[in-house]
């Protein structure tokens, strides 16, 4: 993903110097319940690429946003719903989090995750890093609200909610 990442701001950086064109309008995914309890995080950043290449915007509606769903905040054009509450914890194998404990990736991935994260929203990985991946795992996530992440690293609120 960081390589990919990386790329995608290259892309950015030069798309920002063309002239803007119109053209229809942008697909829009919003996040349904099924996918807000996470997952492995490659098969969500394999999605969130798609969403970058395609100019898709990614619409985060649902109640709550648990471990790699998180990844869905990583789409160039994505919004939150304020009351969304996002769980952050540190990789780990379901057995573990069973237990609370990391897995056995947790130092490297990790600092992927963090990575990753900052790409987008500056300073986001280093709360991340210092914080939820520090020392929660498993059902002791650290959890934020969509208006916090709004607040703090700039995080855009969907159109249409109070």
């Amino acid at each position: 993903m960081k390589r990919l990442i990386e790329a995608a701001i290259i892309a950015t950086t030069l798309s920002a110097c063309a002239v803007p064109v119109s053209g229809p309008a942008p697909d829009v995914y919003v996040v349904e319940q099924g996918e807000q309890d996470g997952g492995k995080i490659s098969s969500f950043a394999k999605k969130v690429q798609k969403f970058r290449d395609n100019g898709t915007r990614v619409e985060i509606r649902v109640k709550s946003c648990t471990s790699a769903c998180t990844y869905f905040l990583l789409a160039w054009d994505v919004c939150t719903n304020p009351d969304t509450i996002y769980e952050f914890h540190a990789p780990q194998s379901y057995v573990m989090s069973l237990l609370g404990l990391p897995g056995p990736a947790h130092g490297q991935a990790t600092i992927v995750m963090a990575e990753d994260y900052n790409s987008r929203w500056p300073g986001l990985g280093t709360w991340f890093i210092s914080g939820s991946a520090s020392r929660r795992t498993g059902p002791f996530a650290t959890k934020v609200t969509g208006s916090e992440l709004n607040r703090v690293f700039g995080v855009p609120l969907c159109e249409g909610v109070a």
